[in-house]
């Protein structure tokens, strides 16, 4: 078969939980199918290129900056974007792999499925609802993205990182459940092995890792972070990631005089790599207010390192059942009692979860479906 990725933040060039399964998916297709993968062109990619067996096309220069405009997407990007989109026109595709965000390249993709013939597999990560919409964009801007959301959605088969997921989309959106899948692979688990295998002794550090925008609260995490380092004078920090609040939280660090105590990288290049700093640290502390599916908090927990999230978190509930829930006040006393035990994973739940993410059902998963939809 001949497939097609149409997604504008790649990996590792941007690191983020999409854009992990975008690419364990493209290459493991690509063990058995042409597949080409359309993209922005972001710091340090060619515009042409062949990279594990996918075919790599990007143009027009992007940047986490530039991405973002006042603490959110920028439109300007997202349309142009949706323009550059047109380049899978030229070439035939059996299949388009596509994200729902930022909803302006799907009517592209649904025009070319129109002249084409192709078949539409939509990721769909988050669904949000109206209150949401405003909330992120402004009443006007959030209530027009609202609308074009629901004008816009529309797949052969919609792939959902959760059954929380599954089931906003049956119920908001009106999609019919049989078109939606549950599939979500991101724990490579020979990886995860080695990592444990050859990380450094555990030690009183707490870790985020993720985009650093206002979504994911890493200015609470730091709140948090300074309250636990009351209890347990010897803990110490880790924040991997980049965003356009970088400078902001650089100088909360400072102004909180926690300098000494947080390190702040930016992302980790290679999985391996990620892998390893994970499971160097004693403990995740996850404060987002806006999640999908949370591949970090998988990937931590698959390493025996713990996480706390608040009540709080949007983490579907079979992530969330896996981890250490509790009210903001009182994560500084959890995180305390895991920093202190000699056995960190008394702290992991319901380890038998971890299964139904593994990477190694890529090629298997597609396969069935591609035979639903019709190819051999």
């Amino acid at each position: 078969m001949k497939i097609a990725f149409v997604y504008d933040f790649p990996y590792p060039w941007h690191a983020g939980g999409i854009e992990k399964i975008d690419k364990i998916e493209s290459e493991g297709l690509a063990r058995s199918n042409e597949v080409h993968f359309y993209t922005m062109l972001w710091p340090g990619m060619k515009h042409e290129f062949t990279r594990n067996r996918v075919h790599y096309h990007a143009c027009w220069q992007a940047s986490t900056d530039t991405m973002y405009l006042h603490r959110r997407r920028s439109v300007r990007k997202a349309l142009i974007f949706a323009l550059t989109a047109f380049r899978i026109f030229p070439k035939r595709f059996d299949a388009v792999i596509i994200d729902e965000f930022p909803y302006l390249h799907i009517p592209v993709v649904r025009l070319y499925r129109l002249l084409t013939g192709c078949k539409i597999v939509m990721h769909v990560a988050e669904v949000w609802d109206l209150p949401y919409w405003k909330s992120y964009a402004g009443s006007v801007i959030g209530t027009l993205g609202w609308l074009f959301s629901r004008l816009a959605l529309s797949a052969d088969v919609y792939l959902a990182n959760s059954y929380d997921t599954k089931s906003r989309l049956e119920k908001m959106m009106h999609i019919d459940g049989k078109k939606v899948q549950v599939f979500a692979p991101v724990l490579d688990t020979k990886l995860i092995t080695s990592a444990r295998l050859h990380a450094r002794k555990r030690n009183s550090t707490v870790v985020f890792a993720g985009r650093l925008i206002k979504e994911k609260r890493v200015d609470k995490w730091l709140y948090e972070f300074a309250e636990t380092a009351k209890r347990v004078p010897d803990l110490h920090g880790l924040i991997i990631g980049d965003g356009p609040e970088k400078r902001y939280l650089e100088n909360m660090i400072m102004a909180l005089h926690l300098d000494g105590k947080i390190k702040l990288i930016g992302p980790v290049p290679t999985t391996s790599g990620l892998y390893r700093k994970l499971a160097s640290c004693r403990a995740m502390l996850n404060m987002s207010e806006r999640e999908g599916l949370s591949i970090v908090t998988l990937e931590s927990l698959e390493l025996g390192v713990p996480v706390v999230l608040p009540d709080y978190s949007p983490i579907p509930r079979e992530i969330k059942s896996m981890c250490n829930v509790e009210h903001e006040l009182g994560i500084p006393r959890v995180l305390e009692s895991i920093l202190r035990s000699g056995d960190a994973s008394a702290f992991i739940h319901r380890k038998e979860k971890m299964d139904a993410f593994q990477t190694s059902a890529v090629e298997r998963f597609y396969k069935r479906l591609f035979g639903r939809l019709g190819f051999k």
